[in-house]
């Protein structure tokens, strides 16, 4: 662990961007926020393959808030070529084909009016971690690590599981899809998985990372079915976990609240508190959004319990994915994503139900479910924390 942890400090940028619907001040707003920074020519050398990484998590239109916003990917490649970088997007979608995933998002003609290749992260590199915190070993897509350079675009959204996606987890995206699952069955306490995360994002580290908060996501069924919120802004920095605690607190979630922010700082693969970043640009103060609704989170809570306390509670305290019988089409998505496979119909195929004592409370469910079937039931230590 860095001996002079305590001294560090970070530096992050964060600038207004009213909307997407002008593409050329999107790009204005962007090249005003890495101006902060020293420019795109301190991230980008001529001649050097440039992975733009957005969050592609699945299919959704962009005006769902679910992914990075073509305008941003969009004005992101060009400053990349500016630079005389040579852009790819690429990322590994958490359902659905990458080619479907692309053209949805708007990643398809993006790439094709810009100038861009589309990549999908898939090919299988076996690489060690020196100074992991938990994971010694990791599966990561070659794609990424044979790029001279990664720029990450995130979005701001809530997480049912994690609290918060950002630009830590949104480097979760150079594992290969289907190994993320062995990931989350592996590592069912959030902790762990949080710690995982960092050990991705440190093996592959990106130059800059991007974050597009012109449009985020509330609520508690964050990242994908949860209510697109408007902030209007911009957020960049070098440091993804210092991104991520300007960024969370900016929506009021204080950053030790969430397990990326928190450990990373402790272990030294970012800077986490506040009072330890430079924010240039705006002021925290005069874009800080008050009614923005937070994940209302008891995995952390419940984990804490004793082993054999938790096993025999963990059903009525903590928060738990339920079925939507109304809503759901069978169309099996979220039977297929299950790690711990705790999801099956019903006799006489009635609909699908899932076993709790199985369920690692991953929220793949909620995530993958295209027709927002999967809601989050309130455990006993939700309901008392807001009494």
């Amino acid at each position: 662990m860095d001996s002079n942890k305590h001294d560090r400090r970070a530096v992050v940028a964060v600038v207004k961007c009213r909307d997407y619907s002008d593409r050329e001040a999107v790009y204005r707003g962007l090249e005003g926020l890495l101006n902060h920074l020293g420019g795109i020519e301190n991230f980008v050398n001529r001649g050097e393959r440039v992975l733009i990484k957005p969050n592609l998590l699945a299919g959704d239109p962009p005006d769902k808030a679910v992914t990075t916003h073509p305008s941003v990917v969009a004005g992101m490649v060009r400053l990349v070529k500016e630079a005389g970088g040579v852009p790819f997007i690429g990322d590994s979608p958490g359902t659905g084909k990458f080619e479907s995933v692309c053209g949805r998002t708007g990643m398809t003609d993006v790439a094709e009016k810009y100038g861009a290749t589309l990549v999908r992260l898939c090919t299988r590199a076996d690489i060690a971690i020196p100074n992991a915190i938990l994971m010694k070993r990791l599966v990561v897509a070659r794609e990424a690590l044979d790029a001279d350079a990664i720029i990450s675009i995130s979005k701001l959204k809530t997480h049912t599981y994690t609290a918060f996606t950002g630009a830590v987890k949104n480097m979760f995206g150079v594992v290969p899809g289907v190994l993320k699952s062995n990931y989350h069955l592996g590592l069912p306490g959030v902790d762990d998985f949080a710690k995982m995360l960092l050990d991705v994002y440190a093996a592959v580290p990106a130059r800059l990372h991007v974050m597009d908060a012109v449009w985020g996501m509330e609520g508690q069924k964050g990242p994908r079915a949860g209510r697109p919120k408007h902030l209007g802004l911009l957020i960049a920095g070098t440091d993804g976990v210092a991104v991520d605690a300007v960024a969370s607190r900016i929506v009021e979630i204080k950053p030790r609240f969430i397990p990326t922010t928190r450990i990373g700082h402790a272990e030294g693969k970012g800077v986490g508190k506040l009072e330890q970043i430079k924010v240039i640009g705006e002021l925290l103060e005069d874009v800080r959004v008050t009614d923005f609704e937070a994940v209302k989170r008891t995995v952390g809570i419940a984990d804490r319990l004793p082993p054999f306390l938790f096993r025999l509670l963990r059903n009525h305290l903590s928060n738990k994915p339920r079925i939507n019988p109304r809503a759901c089409k069978l169309c099996m998505t979220c039977f297929k994503a299950c790690p711990p496979q705790a999801i099956h119909r019903r006799r006489k195929n009635t609909g699908l139900v899932i076993d709790y004592n199985k369920c690692i409370r991953c929220y793949c469910c909620l995530e993958s479910c295209p027709h927002d079937a999967v809601d989050v039931k309130q455990g006993v230590l939700t309901k008392l924390r807001r009494r």
